[in-house]
């Protein structure tokens, strides 16, 4: 190089000219008619290739070409118009849709108390909400919040006059962004909605299969969408109900998948509990009634620091949560050393994120620093499938008698769905175990929900309950059963780490009290119950050529041949 020319060396390094044009679909369609068809994206690319060629050397010109529409094969001219080696025809490969966007780029180091605040939720997430904040009109959590939803749901807010007016795509919107809703493979509706989910609702498309015909999509953790999902929820007393209904309708018709052992239903009662513990705890004004609270409460609001807050993103005390979740009484007889223990502890979580791997053994980061990570953004944690011992993780925050950092733990959660309580499965439980690997010293709280129980058979072990052992040494705990509530606790100073172990046992008003707040709700969530202990999805050959079919609804054959071709798949399936 030092031999060359100079005069030859004129190229910059970086491009001189940048052209971004986004929701570029609009420009795929064609224009004309018959012979005279033409199309408009193909002769934005004939000049931008004339404008790169016109000088030589010359300035370099990026041209950036943006779209939410997943149909990623109408991004080149067809033959008919212009042979294009880019993208071969449909049925065939196709270059992947880039995905690796940009996520939490404004992300800075925070203060443990200013979780919800204003500054530091739109820092997570996409650039969007650090963008428009730009704009005087969204400085304003209300008004940040009524952005979000609109470009959530699709909608403006205001034309929704009844919980009637939601439609499925908007409510499977909310309920995704916070709940981790996924779609089946099986069924044929879900590659529209798919796609109408990533070009319409916010939904994220994070990878495609090796032939491109299914799309991976998911929400990933946005406080931001949280809230707004959140204020959507109780807007109006039949929200939740007419939420809840699509849902469970949803997954009857195979386009949703709840899970094989109760995560859904544990999302759906820990999140709304949460967010009532919010109500209370901030008073925020919200359409019906909300559950009973303690007075006087157990715990200390948190102390929040300066600046506007998204309510419902604010940290809430575990046991407020506690009391929602399970009614005034699930204390028994070890109140005294669980508001001990747990009296200064607080949770923070708006909304669930699934993880792909095992939690432990962690790597390159302490146990405290990984629950603290995923607190300050409020994520409670759905762990991967095969999971030993656990569910789910939601991160736990103490204060000293300051109100002072001091420390993390977590509320470690185990899913059921069988007939009979396993009495090994609650006990088995340990936060050190290597799986987990989420001892920070601090007590803990180990959860076992038993949905497919219909309840106690009295105060004897008929049950297949029994008090635990601690590792060496004689258990000495309480115990108490209680409308389908058995909670445990060690007596104090039998262990540095304590855990408070909830078993519950059943599905109804009565071990769940939240469920009285919305009785439709409580309807929708005891029918999801059965909804998931009666589908079953054949895995035959034929089963796996409809779901073929189905996900090449979305391609260049006629509607009538691929509705016929996956109407006799279907009544195959129902023959065999």
């Amino acid at each position: 190089m030092e031999n060359e020319d100079p005069s030859k060396n004129t190229a910059p390094d970086s491009p001189m000219l940048v052209i971004a044009i986004d929701e570029l679909q609009e420009l795929t369609e064609p224009r004309g008619r018959h012979d005279n068809a033409y199309s408009p994206f193909h002769l934005l690319g004939r000049a931008i290739k004339v404008f790169s060629e016109s000088r030589s050397p010359g300035p370099d010109a990026w041209v950036v070409f943006l779209s939410t529409n997943s149909k990623v094969t109408h991004f080149a001219a067809p033959a008919v118009i212009h042979p294009s080696q880019r993208v071969l025809n449909e049925g065939q490969l196709i270059f992947p849709p880039f995905c690796l966007l940009q996520w939490d780029t404004f992300d800075e180091p925070k203060n443990v108390l200013s979780v919800g605040n204003y500054e530091d939720a739109i820092s997570f997430g996409r650039p969007l909400w650090k963008s428009v904040n730009s704009l005087e009109l969204y400085r304003k959590p209300e008004a940040m919040s009524k952005f979000a939803l609109t470009k959530l749901i699709n909608s403006d807010v205001n034309r929704i006059n009844s919980a009637q007016m939601i439609s499925d795509e908007m409510a499977l919107a909310v309920l995704g962004q916070r709940f981790a809703i996924d779609f089946l493979f099986g069924a044929w509706e879900a590659v529209p909605f798919v796609d109408t989910s990533v070009a319409s609702h916010m939904r994220v498309l994070t990878s495609t299969t090796e032939d491109r015909s299914w799309r991976y999509t998911t929400y990933p953790s946005e406080p931001v969408l949280s809230n707004a999902a959140a204020q959507f929820m109780y807007m109006e007393e039949q929200t939740v109900s007419r939420l809840s209904r699509t849902l469970v309708q949803n997954i009857v018709d195979g386009l949703v998948d709840a899970g094989e052992v109760g995560e859904l239903m544990s999302r759906l009662l820990i999140l709304i509990s949460r967010d009532f513990a919010a109500i209370l705890n901030y008073r925020i004004q919200i359409a019906g009634d909300s559950p009973k609270s303690r007075s006087p409460p157990l715990s200390q609001r948190f102390p929040s620091s300066h600046g506007d807050f998204f309510p419902y993103l604010r940290p809430v005390p575990l046991l407020d949560v506690l009391d929602i979740l399970l009614g005034l009484e699930w204390l028994s007889e070890c109140k005294e050393d669980i508001v001990s223990a747990f009296k200064r502890a607080y949770i923070s979580a708006s909304h669930w994120n699934v993880l792909s791997k095992d939690i432990g053994p962690l790597l390159n980061v302490t146990a405290s620093d990984w629950l603290k990570s995923y607190f300050l953004c409020g994520v409670a944690v759905q762990c991967r499938h095969d999971q030993p011992l656990i569910d789910k993780v939601v991160p736990i925050l103490f204060l000293n008698p300051a109100g002072q950092y001091d420390g993390m733990s977590c509320w470690l959660i185990q899913d059921k769905n069988k007939t009979k309580v396993d009495s090994r499965a609650l006990r088995s439980i340990e936060v050190g175990h290597t799986s987990i690997d989420l001892d920070t010293g601090k007590p803990y709280v180990v959860t076992c929900f038993n949905f497919g129980v219909r309840g106690l058979s009295g105060e004897g072990k008929e049950d297949g309950t029994e008090e635990g052992k601690e590792e060496g040494k004689e258990d000495k705990t309480e115990g108490k059963k209680l409308k389908g509530c058995r909670v445990t606790m060690p007596s104090r100073g039998t262990h540095i780490s304590r855990a408070l172990r909830i078993e519950v046992t059943g599905l109804s008003e009565e071990v769940f009290p939240v469920l009285k707040t919305r009785y439709d709700f409580a309807r929708s969530i005891i029918a999801l119950l059965q909804a998931t202990k009666t589908i079953q999805i054949p895995k035959d050959s034929t089963n796996q050529a409809l779901v073929r079919v189905s996900l090449e609804y979305a391609s260049s054959k006629p509607r009538a041949e691929k509705e016929a071709e996956i109407s006799r798949l279907r009544s195959q399936t129902v023959a065999a």
